[in-house]
């Protein structure tokens, strides 16, 4: 039996289990039964990764480009990467090798091929030279996964079209003067060396913005007080936040109420914890929330966990994980006063995520650079900040 003969469902089967470029390309020139099964095989990929290895790969709709093997040419018999991928979303060079991916030649032809497709880009979590080059050249950007912008002025320019925003380290301040060049944004993540907000009066707001992440880097000299829920007055449509910070300094007072407010998670860094009354003054900011995390929270206790169900009337999940005086008691309490009261609450304070994932299935807990849909609970609720996806494609 010649190889020929397989059916093209054990020929597609073969396929997708080729992640390289290169591989797949070579497949294609075999004759015109291969070119089109691979044709067939090239239109389900959103996601392309430049660099030696497939990393978090998610399935056949991720593969991988080695741009600094010079083995195979990808202009070879004038190959067009933007036909033969239509569907492609998201370019990652994470993985590449930092600041010498530009000088290849393989690398300029393929990002020719396929800037006209490519809506989001994740960059190198260290400065990178990559960024004003692949700027310039792909027009329709929408995501943004990098460093820090360094808020040069080609940078801003594109904003407008931004709707996705991941910064590794930058300054939240920057940003906060700088909010009128990003009017569509809808998520925005940050992890933020200690600075303070001005915010003032007149601010701009991020009025589309409906997901935030935001982390704190804690200096040995810095003594000032966390801005990130100030922050999030200026997000009047927020629908789901991620706090990560050491609360020994204080926090920023938050002014505004936010009505839309549903998924809140606070992970207390350094084993550090904030007091039911301060706690309970933020809480009361946000009364439409129904799903809250207060991880390793060593300030509250048992009594403390009926008040928090108390005053958010729409919860539905608390995890409490981590929090040194929280224990079986709380669980037995809640029990009794959902009886009571009607109300149906998922509590969690035990370690670990088995218990939880049976309740909540679309939970996850995988760590990957590109997640699948933009739904905050599916894809961060879980995972700790630095696990956080670079990017979420919302399958449009």
């Amino acid at each position: 039996m010649l190889i020929n003969d397989l059916p093209n469902d054990c020929f597609l089967l073969i396929f997708n289990w080729i992640f390289d470029v290169q591989d797949l390309l070579r497949c294609y020139q075999v004759d015109s039964k291969w070119r089109q099964l691979i044709i067939y095989r090239l239109k389900r990929v959103r996601y392309l990764q430049l660099g030696e290895t497939l990393i978090h790969s998610i399935d056949d709709e991720t593969i991988n480009y080695n741009c600094h093997s010079d083995n195979y040419r990808i202009d070879k018999d004038n190959l067009s990467l933007s036909g033969l991928l239509p569907n492609l979303k998201i370019v990652d060079v994470s993985n590449s090798i930092t600041g010498c991916i530009l000088d290849t030649l393989n690398y300029r032809r393929l990002l020719d091929m396929v800037k006209e497709n490519v809506r989001g880009l994740i960059f190198p979590m260290q400065f990178d030279n990559t960024m004003d080059n692949m700027l310039e050249q792909c027009k329709n950007i929408e995501m943004i996964a990098a460093h820090c912008l360094g808020w040069r002025s080609r940078k801003i320019m594109i904003g407008r079209k931004i709707k996705q925003l991941y910064l590794n380290y930058d300054s939240l301040s920057y940003f906060e003067n700088r909010i009128r060049y990003f009017p569509n944004l809808i998520r925005l993540h940050v992890y933020y060396h200690s600075d303070r907000l001005r915010l003032k009066p007149n601010n701009p707001l991020l009025r589309k913005l409906e997901i935030i992440e935001l982390a704190a880097i804690k200096t040995f000299s810095d003594s000032s007080a966390y801005h990130g829920f100030r922050f999030m007055d200026l997000c009047p449509a927020l629908k789901s936040a991620y706090h990560s910070f050491d609360c020994t300094r204080g926090i920023i007072d938050v002014t505004e109420i936010n009505f839309n407010l549903q998924d809140l998670v606070i992970y207390y860094k350094f084993d550090s914890g904030q007091s039911w009354e301060s706690l309970e003054k933020l809480l009361s900011n946000y009364p439409n929330l129904k799903h809250l995390a207060l991880r390793k929270n060593n300030l509250i206790h048992d009594e403390h966990i009926i008040k928090v169900i108390t005053l958010l009337p729409r919860l539905v999940l608390l995890d409490v994980r981590g929090s040194r005086w929280i224990t079986q008691s709380s669980a037995e309490n809640l029990r009794q006063f959902c009886s009571r009261t009607n109300r149906s609450v998922y509590f969690y304070h035990e370690p670990g995520h088995a218990k939880i994932q049976i309740d909540w299935s679309n939970l996850s807990i995988r760590h990957e650079n590109i997640s699948k849909g933009f739904d905050f609970m599916s894809n961060c609720f879980l995972k700790s900040f630095s696990q956080l996806p670079r990017l979420m494609d919302n399958l449009d």
